[in-house]
């Protein structure tokens, strides 16, 4: 991006088809614990991503229950949010989820910010 900002997209998978999308930002600065931050940003970074998407997997249903997930910790101070944890947001047979895969400071002033979506098996 025009800031020295990075977005790294992997498209892998076999049984789960599997979107990764990896974030190097400078926009977002928190101590690396901080779900609740993470997660909300996590969600920001993806929703101003998805008009430039065109992807099998529902997206914006995924963001949709992504917030909904971190709305409904909200009682519980952002104590249960939990990286690697998979959030499902479709009910039919063919499993789908979003994954908030990890948080990384890579330097004083840039962080990595990982997030998955799978659906299958395929």
């Amino acid at each position: 991006f025009d800031n020295g900002d990075k977005l790294i997209i992997r498209n892998w998978g076999c049984e789960y088809y599997v979107l990764t999308f990896r974030f190097e930002t400078s926009k977002y600065q928190q101590d690396t614990t901080n779900l609740e931050y993470w997660f909300k940003a996590a969600n920001r970074l993806m929703n101003s991503m998805l008009s430039g998407l065109d992807t099998p997997i529902d997206i914006k249903r995924a963001l949709l229950f992504l917030d909904s997930y971190i709305l409904k910790d909200e009682r519980n101070k952002f104590k249960n949010l939990k990286l690697g944890e998979e959030i499902d947001f479709d009910g039919s047979e063919k499993r789908s989820f979003v994954t908030i895969d990890g948080i990384e400071k890579l330097t004083d002033k840039k962080y990595a910010l990982t997030i998955s979506f799978a659906t299958g098996p395929l």
